[in-house]
């Protein structure tokens, strides 16, 4: 079970770079999007542009806290810690709800962090 412990933290160390590349990336293309409509001289440039940057804020602001979020997971599964579990049971279960195909890895991960040998894995405090 061990190895399987180091390959669902491997996933959500991925899983974490990408999202917050991700997240970085909407945020940066939002403010653009914004600044090129105020830059336009459009007579609602204000507004679309607010828009813009509230919009690519927000969704790159959530990407970034998914990937900090499987980065912290990717941390605690690795050293073999008790909030790491925790943690990794939480991503888990939010990986499960959007029934996409990130669902796999939900379900997989709660197979690890749920059977008796990936219990044991992170028995010893550490």
């Amino acid at each position: 079970m061990a190895r399987h412990v180091a390959i669902l933290g491997f996933i959500y160390g991925i899983f974490g770079v990408l999202a917050a590349l991700a997240g970085v990336t909407v945020m940066l293309f939002g403010w653009g999007a914004g600044l090129v409509v105020w830059l336009g001289g459009h007579h609602d440039a204000g507004a679309a542009g607010a828009l813009a940057a509230a919009a690519g804020s927000g969704l790159g602001l959530l990407l970034l806290f998914g990937g900090l979020l499987n980065g912290l997971t990717a941390v605690g599964l690795w050293g073999r810690r008790r909030w790491g579990r925790i943690l990794g049971i939480v991503a888990s279960i939010l990986n499960i709800l959007p029934l996409s195909w990130m669902s796999l890895f939900g379900v997989y991960g709660l197979w690890v962090l749920f059977s008796e040998e990936g219990k044991r894995e992170f028995a010893a405090a550490r």
